[in-house]
């Protein structure tokens, strides 16, 4: 039980025997996640020309908008922005010296 809490440690607080990530870090690691996953996207769709989260999530289709996939990409934009503002604050290549 040590092991799992010290390792939760490292992805945010423990407290209690409950884990609590702080909203923060949560925010910034799904938006990361996000990025990555649009960058892939594009990288595979520049390479072979196919759209994998279209492939993937593809088949709900309202009003001739595929939903699923018209979302995760509405996502990733939304995550980018985020990224693009806080970046610097968070990254510790990018940020100021002596902050955290």
């Amino acid at each position: 039980m040590a092991r799992l809490r010290s390792a939760l440690q490292n992805f945010g607080e423990v407290k209690g025997g409950d884990f609590i990530m702080d909203k923060k870090k949560l925010l910034h690691m799904v938006a990361f996640i996000l990025v990555i996953v649009g960058g892939l996207n594009w990288g595979v769709y520049g390479l072979f020309g196919v759209d994998v989260v279209e492939s993937i999530f593809g088949g709900v289709i309202v009003n001739n908008t595929p939903v699923v996939s018209a979302t995760i990409y509405t996502l990733v934009g939304i995550a980018s922005i985020y990224l693009l503002f806080t970046h610097k604050g968070d990254c510790k290549v990018c940020g100021t010296p002596g902050t955290k």
